[in-house]
């Protein structure tokens, strides 16, 4: 069964099946929980999904535990337009974020602006979620949308992801950060643009976003507003997150290189294989790998 659960309730969920959580933060996951016949995979978005055979008893101890904050969604839509292109796509700056779900790798963020008469080219050059669109394609839809618009990205390489964990950030106040910083240097990079929103992929709740970007000492003058698969309906934040996707994918090249292993993303059999060859061969694995992840201590 599906249901939409609050993330403020994550560490309820964490209190009951803490042990039973694989580590995978893939596509979007910020919990996976795996049971003798049954999972209960966790989105950032809320999405909770149980399957398997026995999934009915953790259907049960859910919506035990969670009876008021537990909603169960049917796969009847209530309205259509949440997963198309939204009628108004021009002077907006778009934000998105890419490699928090693979153990291999930092983080990159990237903001792009769209302004008039843009939205149509990014159109007629395919831009849509970077989610479905192959690694192959992704360079060169990259080097058209940076010909057609405004953009800046940030590339945070393992070692200063992971000096950012050791100084008190959590993914998500890294997240907020990144997006805000990617906004902010792009406003100042060209000061004359006619910025009238700016659209956050809805990585998390507006009150945690309020909460986290005030610790933040440059700060994008527009208040961000955060949307719920954002690359689905405006094309800034798909822009940005083929740009951030781009981005990665050269930090996991330039990451190969150095170590001279053809590293893989996300937490798979070839990512433990990579991570075994890196520790055999003396690397700093700092330099490579996500330290807070719980896969680092269950790999060593």
């Amino acid at each position: 069964m599906k249901y939409r659960l609050d993330e403020n309730n994550l560490e309820v969920l964490d209190r009951l099946y803490k042990d039973k959580d694989t580590g995978s933060r893939i596509n979007g996951l910020v919990r996976l929980y795996k049971f003798d016949g049954a999972s209960i995979s966790v989105w950032h978005t809320g999405t909770v999904l149980v399957q398997g055979k026995k999934a009915e008893i953790y259907d049960n101890e859910l919506q035990k535990h969670f009876s008021k904050e537990l909603t169960i969604v049917t796969n009847k839509k209530s309205y259509n337009k949440d997963d198309s292109l939204v009628p108004n796509q021009e002077f907006i700056i778009g934000t998105d974020e890419v490699g928090n779900g693979s153990f291999i790798g930092g983080m990159t963020a990237a903001a792009v602006y769209v302004g008039k008469g843009q939205a149509e080219k990014l159109r007629e050059i395919g831009v849509a979620d970077s989610k479905n669109i192959s690694d192959k394609s992704i360079p060169t839809i990259a080097k058209q949308i940076m010909k057609i618009c405004p953009f800046y990205v940030l590339s945070a390489y393992p070692d200063k992801y992971n000096n950012a964990i050791d100084k008190g950030y959590n993914q998500v106040s890294l997240k907020v950060a990144l997006h805000n910083r990617c906004a902010y240097l792009l406003n100042k990079k060209y000061p004359n643009l006619d910025i009238r929103r700016f659209i956050v992929d809805g990585f998390t709740q507006p009150w945690n976003w309020d909460k986290y970007i005030k610790e933040e000492s440059d700060v994008f003058p527009l208040n961000a507003t955060l949307y719920t698969k954002a690359e689905s309906k405006y094309l800034a934040v798909a822009a940005a997150s083929i740009l951030a996707r781009y981005s990665f994918l050269l930090q996991i090249q330039e990451l190969s290189a150095r170590c001279g292993l053809d590293l893989h993303q996300g937490v798979t059999s070839n990512v433990k294989s990579d991570f075994k060859t890196l520790q055999s061969r003396g690397f700093d694995l700092g330099n490579f790998v996500k330290l807070h992840f719980k896969t680092y201590k269950e790999w060593l």
